[in-house]
């Protein structure tokens, strides 16, 4: 299987950051697009293996989806903690750099094999995608920070101001339709094996209309889930440049350590 770890973000970070010509608004719609390919990839998989295997486990291609998605996960947060461009790695303690360092590890030593077979080398070329979009983000937002000319009215930070329950809500908001996104998509991949094993009954037709509504439903729930994450993203920047830099680089970590950890099914 083909797995191409990796080229290290720090090169692209810094090069983004040190042009200062990356936009936020271009790469923040370029991550919508990759997050959304993700997941639209990740149903074409599925497709594949249930055409070519009857004994298509579901929820096991569901959680090894999952788990490849977490390994760029915290490839992702272990380059963007250690990185000396942006200057919340300077504030993370030694002893959460090692935790995600060892989690990264492990998980990498549990990826030498994978149930999705060779049709995996499309899904993990779409996470790559999604994960160096994420950190070409965090890059052009980290610039758009640095350049901010609001620093001599910087605020420490208030857990109830506007601006922070706002936030907070967001961020809610994205788990329950990331939850929602995967119930959609374990439904419609139950709905799919349906079809496939039934492909010559007389419900073929009506099997066929209960795929593509599903296939509708999931792409609503994708859509639903990256613009709330375009909204939110936009929240937080709006909330970062209200603070000072060692206030934001702790909302930074606080945000950087809940986006490792998804919901599941």
């Amino acid at each position: 299987m083909r797995m191409t770890f990796l080229v290290s973000f720090t090169f692209l970070l810094l090069n983004c950051l040190l042009s200062c010509s990356a936009d936020f608004n271009s790469t923040l719609m370029e991550y919508r697009k990759a997050y959304y390919d993700s997941q639209a990839m990740q149903y074409h998989v599925f497709q594949i293996r249930a055409a070519y295997s009857e004994n298509f486990d579901v929820e096991m291609l569901l959680r090894e989806s999952q788990r490849l998605d977490r390994l760029y996960q915290l490839k992702w947060i272990n380059e963007l903690i250690s990185s000396p461009v942006f200057s919340a790695s300077q504030k993370i303690d030694s002893a959460t750099k090692r935790r995600y360092a060892n989690e990264y590890e492990k998980e990498k030593r549990l990826n030498q094999s994978t149930p999705l077979g060779t049709e995996s080398d499309k899904l993990i070329e779409a996470l790559e995608k999604k994960w160096k979009a994420r950190a070409r983000l965090d890059a052009a937002e980290d610039a758009r920070l640095k350049s901010s000319k609001s620093l001599a009215k910087c605020v420490k930070r208030k857990e109830n101001t506007p601006e922070k329950v706002n936030l907070a809500s967001g961020e809610k908001q994205i788990l329950e339709l990331k939850k929602a996104a995967i119930k959609g998509l374990y439904e419609l991949i139950e709905v799919f094996k349906k079809y496939i094993l039934n492909y010559d009954d007389e419900l073929t037709d009506s099997l066929e209309t209960d795929t593509l509504l599903a296939e509708v439903k999931y792409g609503r729930e994708i859509d639903a889930l990256v613009n709330k994450i375009v909204d939110v993203e936009r929240q937080r920047l709006q909330y970062l440049q209200l603070l000072c830099p060692d206030e934001r680089v702790k909302v930074v970590i606080d945000s950087v350590i809940a986006e490792v950890y998804t919901p599941t099914k």
